[in-house]
């Protein structure tokens, strides 16, 4: 099956919409972002609809993206302690339960750039 933007968009926002009552609009696009909040509000346009002028496009990878996020979740991951370096690599994907990081913000200083 062929995916086009309108499905795609559809799974972002259903994607998003899971995730709501565990995460924030900021850690969604931190995470998103690969760490950099500085395409927060593109970011948040991708759901609004798509017939609204100031919304944006979302490709097939964020809609992938969006739904790793959820199984993530879903399996105990703390998407509110995920880290990246400076380039963008994902450090840190402690989970809820992680003995071994428990010293790790649940809110990482990301207002660089903002």
């Amino acid at each position: 099956m062929a995916t086009t933007e309108t499905s795609a968009r559809k799974v972002y926002r259903d994607s998003r919409e899971q995730l709501t009552p565990h995460i924030t609009e900021r850690v969604f696009a931190m995470i998103m972002g690969c760490g950099d909040l500085r395409g927060r509000t593109n970011i948040a346009k991708k759901l609004y609809p798509a017939d609204k002028p100031l919304a944006r496009g979302v490709t097939v990878a964020e809609s992938l993206a969006a739904q790793l996020l959820v199984v993530l979740d879903r399996d105990g991951y703390d998407l509110e302690r995920f880290q990246f370096d400076d380039e963008g690599r994902l450090i840190a994907t402690p989970k809820m339960s992680d003995p071994e990081s428990p010293d790790l913000p649940r809110v990482r200083s990301w207002n660089q750039g903002e």
